[in-house]
């Protein structure tokens, strides 16, 4: 469940809007039906890389101009994998996304020599104007 709420969290913060987040969302709360929907905030058991990861996500959301008024281009839909970018001016940020249980290659086409993933810092080589990503289960990405 942490791993989809995390996919779903870098969606929420690249997709044009404003990203809302019910309180709790950020440290892994669960939530039911009415009465049992939200319990108090659990100071000092947080979930802590997901909080990490929605700090992060707020941090780039703020000092990204193309996260807060860019344009929002499709570039590849097919299952369960999902990529867009978002570009105003120079400033550019692609989301790519396998949210299925399965590895998948995912080709795109690429501007620059190197895409660098914004939440963990690895950088992915372009051939050719092409960037070929090997996706684990699970996992997304924010290239620039």
């Amino acid at each position: 469940g942490l791993t989809l709420v995390r996919l779903a969290a870098m969606i929420l913060f690249a997709f044009p809007g404003s990203p809302t987040v019910y309180y709790g969302d950020e440290c892994g709360m669960e939530g039911w039906e009415d009465p049992f929907n939200r319990k108090t905030y659990p100071w000092g058991r947080e979930e802590n890389q997901l909080q990490r990861l929605f700090k992060t996500l707020g941090k780039l959301r703020r000092e990204r101009l193309c996260l807060q008024r860019g344009d929002l281009h499709w570039l590849y839909t097919k299952d369960r994998i999902l990529a867009f970018d978002r570009m105003k001016g120079t400033d550019y940020i692609a989301l790519v996304m396998n949210a299925g249980a399965e590895p998948e290659t995912v080709t795109l086409n690429w501007w620059g020599p190197d895409a660098e993933d914004l939440l963990t810092g690895h950088t992915f080589s372009a051939d050719d104007g092409k960037l070929t990503l090997e996706m684990p289960p699970y996992t997304g990405y924010l290239l620039t």
